[in-house]
C-alpha cells in the first residue's frame, strides 16, 4: 500500500505540474518550491517530451526528398526529339530516280549512220578497159582556127593534151550561168569576155563542154541557158561548125552516194545538149565510151579523183577529139 500511495502521489504531482505548465507556461514562473524528487521526476519528463519533439521536428526535414526528386529533371520530351527522325528528307529517291536521262540508247542506236556500207562496199574491181590509142599521132593542126569553151576538164585538155593553135575560153567552175559574165585570159588576146571574143575572131570550129557545174539545177533552166549559148555562138559565128562535147562521167563510187553529182543527172544533161545536134552544123561528140567502166561511169584507172582524168589520158582525149572533128 505504501508503494501504491507513493505511486499515486507521483502521478498526482505530475498531473499538477502538467496543469501548471499548461496554464502558466512554466513552473518556474510561479516560484512555487517543489521537492527535489518531484523536480527530478519533472525533469525526466521534460527530457522524455523533448526527444519526441526533436524527432518530430526532424522528420519533416527528412521529408524534403520530394524537393530533390524534382520531376523537372525528367525532360525526356526534350531529348526525345521525334523531329530528328527526318527520314522523309533522306528519302529523296525521286531525285535519284532519273533513269530517263541515262536511257539514251536511241542516240547510240544510230545504225543508219553505220549503214553507209554502200560506200565501203565498192563493187568488185573492174578490169581496166583498153586505153584508146589513136592510129598514129593525130595532127593537132585540125584545131587551128578553133575555139574551145568549157570548165576545168577543158582546161585539162588544153594543159596536158594539147590543142594546137586553138583559142581556149575555159576556167575552173565555168557554167552556162556564168559563161557570158566571166572574164578569161585567152592566148594572144588577153583577158576578155565571151561575146567580145566571138565578135573579134572568126572560127571554123567551136567546141563546147559545160554541164558538170550545173548538176544541182533542174533541166528546164539548163535547157534555156544552153539554148542561149548556142544561139549566141551561131549569131556571131554563122559559118562555124559547133561541136557539143558530152560531159565526162564521174566515178561510180561517188555517183551512187552523192545526191547531186550523179551520172543519171549527167546523162540527162548530155541528152538535152545532144538534142541540139543536127549532124551538119551542130555535131555531138561523146567520149564516154572510151573511159567508161561496166557501170557506165568513169573507170577507176583513168582518174585521180572522181571527176578528172589523169594527165596522160588528157592527151588521148584530145587525139580522140581531133580524129572525130571532120
Amino acid at each position: 500500500m505504501k508503494v501504491s500511495f507513493t505511486y499515486i502521489f507521483v502521478l498526482f504531482a505530475l498531473l499538477c505540474s502538467s496543469c501548471v505548465t499548461v496554464v502558466f507556461g512554466s513552473s518556474e514562473s510561479l516560484n512555487i518550491p517543489l521537492p527535489d524528487s518531484l523536480i527530478a521526476i519533472l525533469n525526466a519528463k521534460d527530457e522524455s517530451t523533448k526527444k519526441p519533439a526533436d524527432e518530430t521536428t526532424k522528420t519533416p526535414e527528412t521529408t524534403d526528398t520530394p524537393v530533390t526528386t524534382a520531376p523537372d529533371t525528367t525532360e525526356p520530351p526534350v531529348t526525345t526529339e521525334p523531329p530528328s527522325t527526318e527520314p522523309p528528307v533522306t528519302t529523296a529517291p525521286p531525285v535519284t530516280t532519273a533513269p530517263p536521262v541515262t536511257t539514251d540508247p536511241p542516240v547510240t542506236t544510230a545504225p543508219p549512220v553505220t549503214t553507209a556500207s554502200p560506200v565501203t562496199t565498192a563493187p568488185p574491181e573492174t578490169t581496166p578497159i583498153t586505153d584508146y590509142v589513136p592510129e598514129g599521132d593525130v595532127d593537132k593542126s585540125v584545131f587551128d582556127n578553133s575555139l574551145f569553151i568549157g570548165d576545168s576538164r577543158t582546161v585539162g585538155i588544153y594543159n596536158f593534151g594539147g590543142l594546137g593553135k586553138a583559142d581556149v575560153f575555159a576556167t575552173t567552175g565555168l557554167s552556162m550561168f556564168r559563161v557570158f559574165n566571166e572574164t578569161v585570159s585567152v592566148r594572144s588576146i588577153g583577158a576578155t569576155k565571151l561575146v567580145p571574143l566571138l565578135e573579134e575572131r572568126t572560127y571554123d570550129k567551136v567546141y563546147i563542154m559545160l554541164g558538170i557545174n550545173e548538176m544541182g539545177y533542174n533541166i528546164q533552166p539548163l535547157t534555156s541557158k544552153f539554148t542561149e549559148l548556142i544561139n549566141t555562138v551561131r549569131t556571131h559565128q554563122p559559118d562555124a561548125v559547133i561541136y557539143i562535147m558530152a560531159n565526162l562521167h564521174i566515178k561510180h563510187e561517188r555517183s551512187k552516194v552523192d545526191p547531186v553529182f550523179r551520172n543519171e543527172k549527167l546523162n540527162e544533161i548530155n541528152a538535152m545538149q545532144a538534142s541540139f545536134a543536127d549532124g551538119a552544123t551542130v555535131k555531138y561528140l561523146d567520149v564516154n565510151p572510151i573511159f567508161d567502166d561496166e557501170n557506165c561511169a568513169l573507170g577507176k584507172g583513168y582518174a585521180s579523183d572522181d571527176f578528172h582524168p589523169i594527165p596522160k589520158y588528157y592527151n588521148q582525149w584530145s587525139q580522140w577529139i581531133a580524129k572525130n572533128s571532120h
